[in-house]
């Protein structure tokens, strides 16, 4: 593949993701993703998506 065989973007990938602060934006990144997904979790024990689509469609609009 182009990219994998660049050694430009190779080089600075590996510097940039050694950074600290490149740790911390995806822990923050991740964070929020969880965030998202406990906010939006149903509350009932099974997710039945088939007799409620109202729920699907929330839950779809959420992520997306």
């Amino acid at each position: 593949m182009f990219l994998m065989d660049n050694p430009v973007l190779h080089r600075e990938l590996l510097v940039n993701l050694r950074m600290t602060r490149a740790f911390v934006l995806l822990l923050v990144y991740i964070g929020l993703l969880g965030l998202v997904v406990y906010t939006a979790w149903p509350s009932q024990a099974r997710l039945d998506l088939s007799r409620r689509p109202e729920v699907a469609a929330r839950l779809v609009d959420s992520f997306f």
